[in-house]
């Protein structure tokens, strides 16, 4: 206890160093590393959501916010940081994994989608990425947007057209949808590669 005090102090001392240089990042991204380090990370979230205001893209204070908004349990912020991360790094996998699990723990629908889109974002930056088409088939998957993750799995079979991992989340959404066709089509299509593939016969 006496060194979280003694590290609370110090912290404290850095707010105050860094509320006569306002325009210092650098040194409001150190007084949320300080606060952590103290075991507060409200208070850190408060300096490094300083330190972003100066650059609201520095990846460094994004990845350090969400850190802190986890610990707080604050699931909307970590959600939309990883959605900012997403904006300056698409396809950023630790973001991308976030992003699912948070919204996922999250449970919220507007949230899930909202999440969905923001992967889609990043795929259409990365068209030639078919592991992200597939990751944003799955978000939307959690979103109960089976219609667009059926787009975006296909978008991903344009690229990989033999992958059987892709092929069976194609026929799940098929089928989910009601699409008797497409989930026939795509059995067939597995049955090519997988001649004795039981989900499929």
């Amino acid at each position: 206890k006496g060194k979280m005090a003694e590290r609370e102090a110090a912290a404290d001392v850095m707010k105050k160093a860094a509320a006569l240089k306002p325009k210092d990042a650098g040194l409001q991204f150190r007084t949320a590393q300080a606060y952590s380090l103290a075991g507060n990370p409200q208070q850190a979230l408060e300096a490094v959501d300083r330190a972003l205001a100066l650059e609201p893209k520095n990846l460094d204070y994004l990845r350090a916010r969400v850190l802190y908004a986890n610990w707080l349990g604050k699931t909307d912020i970590s959600i939309g940081t990883y959605q900012r991360i997403l904006g300056v790094v698409p396809g950023d996998e630790h973001a991308l994994t976030g992003l699912q699990g948070a919204v996922s723990a999250e449970g919220k629908r507007a949230d899930r989608e909202a999440a969905a889109e923001a992967v889609q974002r990043a795929a259409a930056l990365k068209p030639k990425d078919a592991h992200l088409q597939f990751r944003t088939a799955q978000a939307y998957g959690l979103a109960d947007k089976p219609g667009k993750a059926l787009e975006a799995i296909d978008r991903a079979l344009t690229l990989e057209p033999k992958n059987l991992d892709y092929l069976r989340a194609r026929a799940l959404y098929a089928n989910w949808m009601g699409n008797v066709d497409v989930a026939a089509e795509t059995y067939k299509r597995i049955l090519a590669i997988v001649p004795n593939d039981e989900n499929a016969l």
